[in-house]
């Protein structure tokens, strides 16, 4: 005859089972992500990679990385970053 194991402890549930978080501080968000508004808005006044890159003295590279992160804006949420 079999006998059924039982256990000792009571289940926990996910709800149950206590636990700790630790919060990290917030970093701080990468250049390209803190000037896209403004990289943005210069575009749109008709200027090239080239010029928005030699106004705010930054490497063209970081304008282009702006300008997709503004597209990706425009096109997900069908607004201007500047009316966020």
């Amino acid at each position: 005859m079999l006998k059924w194991w039982t256990r000792q402890e009571r289940i926990r549930t996910k709800f149950e089972v206590p636990f700790k978080v630790v919060l990290l501080a917030e970093e701080k968000p990468l250049m390209y992500q803190c000037i896209s508004e403004k990289v943005w808005h210069l575009h749109q006044l008709g200027m090239t990679i080239n010029k928005i890159a030699k106004q705010l003295n930054i490497d063209w590279k970081t304008v282009r990385k702006a300008l997709k992160l503004a597209k990706v804006w425009t096109d997900d949420m069908n607004i201007t970053p500047e009316t966020e």
